[in-house]
């Protein structure tokens, strides 16, 4: 039997069909353009994993007011985002006020017991050659000297604990600030300096705590924060490491109870381009640039690893020096190809192809 033959117009569909593949041939045989249907090599539809891609004369991006700028080759430093805080230093100057009482009880007890001390050895050498002293003197002032060694141990145990209760709350630097009347105490009660309690995010660590910091107090703009030590307490609301820094205050406009913004530098600067804030647009939980690759065309490319800093993100890969992407209107840009749903958008449209 022989085989039957599709013949007509079915033979042109079937024929079509097995050369251009099943996709393309219902596009053609539904009448849709090309720029729907077919996908160059490589490129990625805007409903995709794959980078979109915008056509947009000068007109229409001047319309959308788009600017671009090239990539340059930075180096900056990693930063970890922490938590600060203005403390108030009335707890120090309450320090100071109890531990001079507490020094000054030492000091009489120690002379109250020298006294005593010097007396019964007086009276015992008296005592001894059968002098003018009788065993009840002796006695009295042999009580009088054991108490007033009780009275300095409690007086010196007394400042002890106050030292401690010190060291606990605000650590050896600055409790020995206080202990001393240093100059840098001075400058805290004096405000021309403000301490800055700094707190890690929970979890977050940093082998050594920069010698200098920058921070920025809401409000205000940035200031550079000094090292003091290790704070023994931390905020407990963050539940992070916490540092105390101080900043110079001679403006006045650091105030107690204020919140800050604080950069920390972690590790050795790196080299990469920088991204700004204002280029990155996020589809899908994914944060790309567009990258202009002709007058009029447009090109997403993912940014993928990237380092947060100061102002934008440091990426590595993915970018040559010189490649121009968009720092304004990239949000224009994703609406347009969000909205056409194709490769091609804006100032110009295909055609079907006769």
């Amino acid at each position: 039997m022989k085989k039957l033959r599709p013949v007509g117009p079915i033979a042109a569909v079937l024929s079509l069909f097995i050369s251009l593949g099943i996709a393309i041939a219902l596009c053609l045989v539904l009448d849709s353009t090309r720029a729907e249907c077919v996908q160059p090599p490589g490129a990625k539809s805007s409903r995709g994993d794959p980078a979109l891609s915008v056509i947009l004369d000068a007109s229409a991006q001047k319309k959308a007011d788009i600017a671009t700028a090239p990539l340059v080759h930075v180096f900056r430093t990693n930063h970890i985002r922490a938590y600060g805080r203005v403390i108030s230093i009335k707890g120090l100057s309450s320090l100071e006020s109890l531990y001079a009482v507490a020094g000054a009880k030492v000091e009489n007890a120690k002379t109250t017991l020298h006294v005593s001390q010097m007396e019964y050895a007086r009276l015992k050498n008296l005592y001894e050659h059968n002098q003018s002293s009788s065993l009840k003197d002796l006695q009295l002032a042999q009580s009088t000297w054991n108490q007033d060694k009780v009275d300095l141990r409690t007086a010196q145990t007394q400042q002890l604990a106050l030292r401690g209760a010190a060291l606990q709350q605000w650590g050896k630097v600055i409790s020995n600030w206080v202990f001393t009347g240093s100059t840098d105490y001075l400058k805290l009660i004096n405000r021309r300096d403000a301490l800055v309690q700094v707190t890690l995010p929970a979890g977050g660590k940093i082998e050594a705590m920069p010698r200098e910091i920058t921070i920025k107090p809401t409000g205000l703009g940035r200031f550079k924060a000094r090292f003091v030590s290790v704070s023994p307490s931390t905020d407990p609301q963050i539940q992070g490491l916490s540092y105390f820094y101080i900043v110079s205050n001679r403006s006045g406009q650091v105030r107690t109870g204020m919140n800050a913004s604080v950069f920390v530098p972690e590790g050795p600067p790196i080299g990469g381009f920088l991204i700004v804030s204002s280029a990155v647009v996020w589809q899908d939980a994914e944060p790309f640039v567009f990258a202009q690759t002709g007058a009029e065309n447009f090109e997403a490319r993912p940014i993928g690893a990237n380092i947060p800093v100061v102002g934008g993100y440091l990426v590595t890969k993915g970018f040559s020096l010189g490649d121009r992407i968009v720092v304004e209107g990239a949000q224009t840009l994703l609406s347009q190809a969000l909205l056409s749903g194709t490769k091609s958008g804006g100032g110009h449209g295909d055609g079907d192809d006769d």
